[in-house]
């Protein structure tokens, strides 16, 4: 890859940036419905199969996994997004050298990799995936001080765009903190937004004179209040948790202990707990709503079914003469009354072979005893070398005369 773009490849000077977000991940089934969800985004292509078999997202995704087997990654891809200014339009050229770029500076040069192109309301962004795993060494790139490299990689972008620097959050008189989580946001694209759900509990809590009314309040808005590793949590109607002081605005931990102190922590369900009661009410409201009857999940697995074996199937059942016939087996017994019952219907047979057998033995034996003794024969010349070996001792001990 260059380090510089050819001069008819650069924009001209502006006032642009290049916001890169992203790090190492696992829930390659989440993001592979993220990255394709084409009701958010005007446009939605893969533009990008690089050293992959796959097809598909998913499909990447998948095989991405599997190589990861051989290793101990959990975290066994890496994503990030690359979204430039609103009324910047970087051309493919300037595509890959934005990309290759970045991934230089995070040590994936060669990796597998995809990229997803989305376009939403004229303005253009990208997401990468790279697989951690070095598949000639199986080893796993570690992602650290990747917000640094994020950084870095912007600045040097930047400048090979000429485009204006954008402050940094980290540096002195622009820090922020920040609200929710990328995770969070993320889950929010199928439950429920934390923004909303921030107002709705704040809004509960400025309503309540006390922490059972608050308690009570959360309830019937369809929260659970439940016990987590560090604190106060709640489980929302999607079945997913939320840590309750992050939930509340301006209001710190010391003082929720103090207002919930008639609700003890530990007199509450575990997280996990309280998921689990909310996703099978929910799963009961949904059969109710359907009359009891089962409906099928579209997350269900759907199997592929082979229509040649369809048609050999369904041939064989209309023509069962040409069938091969089914091979017997060996009876198996279940209980102890089935094993006497059986060894009981097999013992007459044992005894007439053994009766076979006896009645044989007697016969070889009787045959046996007519024939006459074999005489013994033995020629001159032939000597045992025990008895020559005897004899030449016997003849050393002889005295001399």
């Amino acid at each position: 890859m260059p380090d510089t773009l050819p001069a008819d490849q650069r924009p001209a000077h502006g006032e642009g940036h290049m916001i890169i977000k992203g790090g190492a991940r696992k829930c390659g089934r989440f993001f592979a419905a993220h990255l394709m969800k084409a009701e958010d985004n005007e446009r939605v292509a893969v533009v990008e199969m690089k050293n992959l078999w796959a097809e598909d997202v998913p499909e990447a995704f998948r095989e991405m996994k599997s190589i990861a087997k051989g290793t101990r990654a959990e975290n066994y891809f890496y994503t990030v997004s690359m979204n430039p200014r609103e009324d910047e339009h970087l051309t493919p050229e300037q595509w890959d050298f934005a990309v290759g770029k970045l991934e230089a500076n995070l040590g994936l040069t060669g990796h597998a990799r995809f990229q997803v192109e989305h376009e939403k309301e004229g303005r253009t962004h990208r997401h990468i995936v790279w697989s951690r795993v070095d598949a000639d060494t199986m080893t796993v790139i570690p992602a650290k001080n990747d917000y640094y490299l994020h950084m870095e990689t912007s600045r040097e972008l930047e400048r090979e765009f000429h485009h204006q620097p954008t402050p940094d959050p980290m540096e002195q008189g622009h820090r922020a903190e920040k609200e929710f989580a990328d995770w969070e946001l993320f889950r929010a694209q199928d439950g429920l937004d934390p923004k909303q759900v921030k107002a709705e509990v704040t809004a509960l809590w400025k309503q309540s004179d006390n922490g059972v009314a608050f308690v009570a309040a959360l309830q019937d808005s369809g929260y659970t209040l439940c016990q987590g590793d560090r604190g106060y949590c709640i489980i929302d109607q999607y079945g997913d948790s939320h840590s309750l002081v992050r939930r509340l605005e301006n209001i710190k931990t010391a003082e929720l202990r103090q207002y919930l102190s008639d609700i003890p922590l530990a007199s509450l369900p575990t997280v996990a707990e309280a998921a689990a009661q909310v996703r099978e009410r929910n799963e009961a409201e949904e059969e109710g709503s359907t009359g009891g009857a089962a409906q099928p999940s579209s997350d269900e697995p759907r199997y592929w079914i082979n229509p040649k074996l369809t048609v050999l199937e369904k041939f064989a059942h209309d023509h069962p003469a040409l069938a091969p016939p089914e091979p017997g087996g060996y009876l198996i017994p279940v209980t102890a009354q089935d094993f006497a019952e059986m060894q009981k219907s097999i013992l007459p047979d044992l005894k007439n072979r053994a009766q076979e057998q006896q009645h044989a033995w007697q016969t070889l034996e009787a045959r046996r005893a007519e024939l006459p003794a074999p005489e013994p024969v033995q020629e001159p010349h032939e000597e045992l070398w025990e008895e020559w070996v005897t004899r030449q001792r016997e003849q050393e001990k002889e005295p001399e005369r």
